[in-house]
């Protein structure tokens, strides 16, 4: 694993992304869709797929492609591990379905760098992993905070609080500002790129995660058995869009494009 890491790192290749989509050639070999010649446990082979990828021969022309590509080529697009044409990273949402609403509504598909709710539904164990109650409205103060860390280039490893970085701003600005307004900072950016999106043809449709995690039981570990379910995911992600002030397709709407100051329209 730590080889295939360097070679990812060396060759200029994401390790999230070249792990699913080696993951997804293991997967349809062994299944017998098609054979890719590579399974799962077979490490020589393992190490050869990101120097393949990177030079497209032998079935890194294919996989160069990415995992949706690739599934679609197929015919089984529902088993592909991406949002928004964007690899899972380590977090499969069946254990945490916090990130299931995570990852459908990212603005750049199944990204954990938006919101994270692994953190208190896992690690913490705040929040129960197993329920999507509370977690739209945990995802929207998770990837406005988010935004505000990005946009301020704050380290990855550096979680500061509205509060915090509001005291770093009275810094820079030489003037008071609140929570309130560092909060209203982030929900802008994420509207703002919400619209982005709407514009280069992103749907209501394309938040979602890959239909396998919504109706297929994980088959081991503590979440064993576990499943999300179509209804819930749905349910939850109509409280998302209410709660953002978006309309049932996803777009922002003018009350809330007028209140956060957005003078940008579709």
């Amino acid at each position: 694993l730590v080889k295939f890491h360097a070679q990812c790192d060396e060759l200029g290749l994401d390790t999230v992304s070249t792990g699913v989509v080696t993951a997804l050639a293991m997967d349809l070999t062994e299944r017998g869709v098609h054979d890719f010649g590579v399974r799962f446990g077979d490490v020589d082979a393992y190490l050869e797929v990101p120097a393949l990828i990177t030079s497209r021969t032998g079935i890194g022309a294919e996989l160069a492609e990415g995992s949706r590509a690739v599934a679609v080529r197929y015919a089984e697009p529902g088993i592909a591990m991406q949002v928004k044409n964007l690899e899972l990273p380590g977090y499969d949402a069946r254990a945490t379905y916090g990130m299931a609403l995570a990852y459908a509504t990212s603005d750049r598909g199944a990204c954990h760098m938006r919101s994270y709710p692994a953190m208190d539904e896992i690690t913490t164990g705040a929040l129960p992993a197993d329920s999507l109650e509370g977690k739209a409205l945990y995802n929207i103060q998770g990837q406005n905070i988010s935004s505000v860390r990005w946009t301020g280039v704050f380290c990855d490893f550096w979680f500061p609080s509205a509060n915090e970085i509001a005291q770093l701003w009275r810094h820079v600005y030489g003037r008071h500002v609140g929570d309130d307004e560092v909060l209203a900072v982030g929900e802008r950016i994420w509207n703002l790129g919400r619209l982005f999106n709407l514009r280069e043809g992103v749907r209501a449709a394309d938040d979602s995660v890959p239909e396998a995690m919504l109706t297929r039981p994980l088959r081991g570990g503590l979440a064993a058995g576990k499943v999300i379910g179509v209804d819930g995911f749905l349910a939850a992600l109509a409280e998302y869009y209410q709660l953002r002030g978006w309309d049932e397709e996803g777009v922002p709407g003018e009350t809330k494009l007028d209140e956060l100051g957005v003078d940008v329209r579709l």
